[in-house]
């Protein structure tokens, strides 16, 4: 089953078994009608976290630039959200766009673009920087302002292989 039709269908009917056992109790037992109705009011907002959770990751995937490529996905339990017990949710992509052979030399080329880190808990908005990356020697220089990140990738390495051209 679609999982949105299951985060909607499932709080709709517990919903509606809520309101029915409320109106058996129409005139009794007024606690009872109030937890009824908190459970209601909870088992809503839990069915509305549950498709923001999910929705999160198809939103961000149309928004990404025509060029951009998907690095890695990260897939997670998030605490206080249950039903990512059944269904792990994305809760990261790193993405690379905007890839220019910066100079082509006997070893290899030199690559920039465009690293883009998203993540669920900060929305649509990404963590982005301007990152180097030397084919020929497997340097990925990245940073932001007067900070620089120098990391040398083993040989073999999946975002080496994925980005430089095969000799």
């Amino acid at each position: 089953m679609n999982t949105t039709l299951l985060l909607t269908a499932l709080p709709l009917g517990t919903a509606c078994i809520l309101l029915a056992l409320g109106g058996l109790l129409y005139r009794r037992l007024i606690v009872i009608r109030a937890l009824l109705g908190a459970l209601l009011v909870l088992v809503g907002y839990g069915g509305y976290l549950a498709q923001a959770d999910y929705a999160w990751h198809p939103r961000v995937l149309q928004a990404l630039p025509a060029d951009a490529i998907i690095v890695q996905q990260e897939q997670q339990v998030l605490s206080g959200h249950p039903w990512t017990q059944w269904k792990p949710v994305v809760s990261g992509l790193q993405v690379i766009s905007g890839i220019q052979e910066v100079f082509e030399h006997e070893d290899g080329v030199m690559l920039e673009f465009d690293y883009l880190y998203f993540s669920l808990p900060y929305g649509d908005q990404p963590v982005s920087s301007r990152a180097m990356l030397n084919c020929a020697t497997g340097d990925l220089v990245s940073g932001a302002g007067d900070s620089l990140h120098i990391e040398a990738l083993p040989p073999g390495d999946a975002f080496l292989l994925s980005l430089c051209p095969a000799d």
